[in-house]
């Protein structure tokens, strides 16, 4: 497995693999328009050039993971982690994530968030030293957990 900066050229691949990979996600939300659903190849492709996006690939380049961060007032924030459910418990998450933030090393903080309700991911985000900050009720369903990491 190899865990490399993606190109332009892997933005398709990278959004199949995030729309599968949030799918339950919009089945629990009852929305099927949430962001990671709704992104467009175009919207994507210029996500791309404003963040940086990691893959990681198993053989023939075969895309089964990606993370994407940026860098702002010394705040990196992270987005979309995505690791194929057949890769799934392998330590792939944990890697695209270490890599993420030896990526951006001069970074005062890491903040990410995800859906309170997905204990094995806040479990995940709690191992790797990410810290609670605060709650943000989206909808009658959805309440987002913002984490955070001292650099």
């Amino acid at each position: 497995m190899i865990i490399e900066k993606a190109e332009i050229m892997d933005m398709e691949e990278i959004l199949k693999l995030q729309k599968h990979a949030f799918y339950n996600e919009g089945v629990y939300c009852n929305d099927m328009n949430i962001a990671p659903l709704a992104e467009t190849l175009d919207q994507i492709r210029l996500e791309y050039s404003r963040q940086l996006f990691l893959k990681a690939t198993i053989s023939q380049n075969e895309i089964v993971g990606s993370v994407r961060a940026y860098m702002k007032d010394g705040t990196v924030y992270i987005g979309r982690l995505i690791v194929r459910e057949d890769f799934q418990n392998m330590g792939l998450g944990k890697a695209l994530m270490h890599q993420i933030e030896r990526e951006f090393k001069e970074a005062k903080r890491f903040e990410l968030f995800t859906g309170k309700h997905n204990k094995k991911t806040n479990h995940f985000y709690q191992q790797l030293g990410y810290k609670v900050i605060r709650e943000e009720k989206v909808t009658k369903i959805l309440t987002l957990l913002y984490y955070e990491k001292n650099n």
